[in-house]
């Protein structure tokens, strides 16, 4: 503001010192008011001169100072990107077990928080001024435009990494933990299962009535079998959702299939078990087929998918460079005083006006030498 308001006084000077050129050269004035004349006249250009060099001296320093504070705003958002990459390239795979997963989330969450922080900072690259000069060019925008295009890359990587990641941490979590519940369930039917065969094994009574006991309890577990055969389909299909969400290295690729594996095993030697238990009653006359179980019932296999929901903090800003030139104001941009054919005292009172507010510039400007560049 300051230098464009120099701009426009400059033809206001320009017409002064031209009125006083023209009251010499006409010699309307005696001698001694032709010689106040030209010391006014002197003393006003020197004043000018003077002010417009302050002017501009107080220019470059702000210039100075503004291109210094952006220049490390700009190493520090390069140091925190650089940071914020590490991070994410060293964070573990995920799983290989849900509460490692769950460690995993709130890992997550925390550096969705800490872009969500640095949004603002992103945001006021946006304002960034350029000042082109002579000393410059157009280098000094071409330079900053560059960093600009390069922060904002690698910021929109990060923010798109971040999403890509939480959206996976979010199926997988569903489909982990479904996985997890019904492995269990498999796993504690057949322990209970197996301690009952082993209750037949240590008690091999040849009493009709205990024998039609385990008989019965033998049709049952032939009739759950059937349903926990869907169940283990079903988690079978869970292992493969849990598996397309992870790389093909990850570690989580054989902990399922060994988890499926040893349910098998178990699931087969829990089957032999019983047909040999069947085969040793039907050795002592007793077809277990048709043995009737008063208020017999079977087990439901509830399937329920688990749902989980968090907040999700994606932000990907498209940073904005702008530029910013400062231009030489031609002429005046306000309405000059017409001196041409006034008198001396016209040229007095505009002497007098321009003189007044000079001093008040030059105030200006010492104050503000004493005031911010020094912080």
């Amino acid at each position: 503001e300051l230098m464009l308001e120099l701009t426009s006084k400059q033809g206001g000077i320009g017409d002064v010192l031209g009125e006083g050129s023209r009251l010499l050269r006409e010699g309307v004035m005696g001698e001694e008011e032709e010689e106040e004349v030209r010391v006014q006249m002197k003393l006003l250009n020197t004043r000018w001169e003077e002010l417009r060099v302050k002017a501009m001296d107080r220019q470059s320093q702000l210039h100075e100072r503004l291109m210094s504070l952006q220049e490390k705003q700009l190493e520090s958002l390069k140091k925190w990107l650089t940071e914020t990459e590490d991070r994410i390239a060293h964070m573990n795979q995920l799983g290989p077990t849900a509460a490692d997963l769950q460690e995993q989330i709130a890992a997550h969450q925390a550096l969705q928080k800490d872009l969500e922080a640095e949004q603002g900072n992103i945001n006021s690259l946006s304002n960034m001024v350029v000042v082109v000069d002579e000393s410059n060019g157009e280098s000094a925008y071409c330079n900053l435009e560059d960093s600009l295009n390069a922060l904002g890359e690698r910021w929109a990587h990060i923010c798109k990494v971040t999403e890509q990641r939480w959206n996976t941490l979010q199926g997988l979590t569903i489909h982990w933990e479904q996985f997890e519940r019904e492995s269990d369930k498999v796993k504690n039917w057949v322990n209970e299962k197996q301690a009952i065969l082993r209750e037949f094994d240590s008690n091999p009574s040849m009493e009709v009535e205990q024998m039609m006991h385990q008989a019965g309890m033998l049709q049952v577990m032939q009739a759950e079998m059937e349903l926990q055969q869907r169940r283990f389909a079903m988690l079978q299909e869970e292992s493969t959702k849990v598996a397309s969400y992870l790389p093909s290295e990850s570690p989580v690729h054989e902990k399922l299939a060994s988890t499926l594996e040893t349910l098998q095993d178990r699931w087969e030697a829990l089957s032999m078990i019983i047909e040999a238990q069947t085969t040793r009653l039907s050795g002592s006359g007793i077809d277990i087929s048709k043995v009737v179980i008063p208020g017999n019932g079977s087990d439901v296999v509830n399937s329920t998918t688990a749902t989980i929901s968090a907040e999700t903090a994606t932000v990907i800003t498209k940073i904005v460079t702008t530029k910013t030139v400062t231009t030489e104001v031609c002429g005046s941009v306000v309405k000059r005083q017409k001196l041409e054919g006034g008198s001396q005292e016209d040229f007095t009172v505009a002497l007098h006006s321009l003189g007044g507010w000079m001093d008040q510039v030059e105030n200006f400007l010492v104050g503000q030498g004493h005031g911010s560049l020094g912080q």
